[in-house]
């Protein structure tokens, strides 16, 4: 066996510059988003036509009384945008989660783009499989949560 060809396993990273890309391009997605949610008026989302032309109401929520499992997630962004924690997590926990989730991919941009070094986040090492099976499981727990919660806690639903 010829020891000049070995096979490395070692992943090499990308270069710096296509590091530091990909972090500028998730840093325009994230300050736009949490920019948008900084941007809106909670106490207009409260409104069923809240007046901004890009947010319509949820035709489930009107044509079942029940919301839909991604009502309310745009007020839970910009609760939280308004420092309203716990109203953002009560009014849609995954929605809450997300935002949170958005921040921190914001930070760890940052941090590539200021080391140029590859980021790796919390759940790097968690498997791809077991990460898309929370996610669901969360996004539909959440759900329920807010139709048990806004039918028998709070007394909102079913709209009329």
């Amino acid at each position: 066996m010829n020891e000049s060809k070995q096979i490395s396993n070692t992943k090499t990273s990308p270069p710096k510059w296509k590091m530091r890309l990909r972090a500028t391009i998730v840093l325009i997605g994230v300050v736009g988003l949490l920019g948008v949610a900084v941007y809106l008026d909670p106490a207009r989302l409260e409104k069923v036509n809240s007046g901004y032309p890009f947010l319509k109401p949820c035709g489930f929520l009107h044509s079942t009384g029940y919301p839909c499992p991604t009502c309310f997630m745009t007020r839970s962004f910009v609760y939280m945008m308004h420092g309203r924690i716990f109203h953002s997590f009560l009014i849609q926990p995954f929605g809450a989660f997300l935002c949170l989730l958005v921040i921190y991919l914001g930070y760890g941009a940052v941090k590539v783009l200021i080391t140029g070094r590859a980021w790796q986040p919390i759940w790097s090492g968690i498997s791809r499989k077991w990460i898309i099976t929370g996610l669901i499981i969360a996004f539909f727990g959440a759900w329920i949560f807010r139709l048990v919660y806004g039918t028998f806690i709070s007394g909102e639903f079913p709209i009329k």
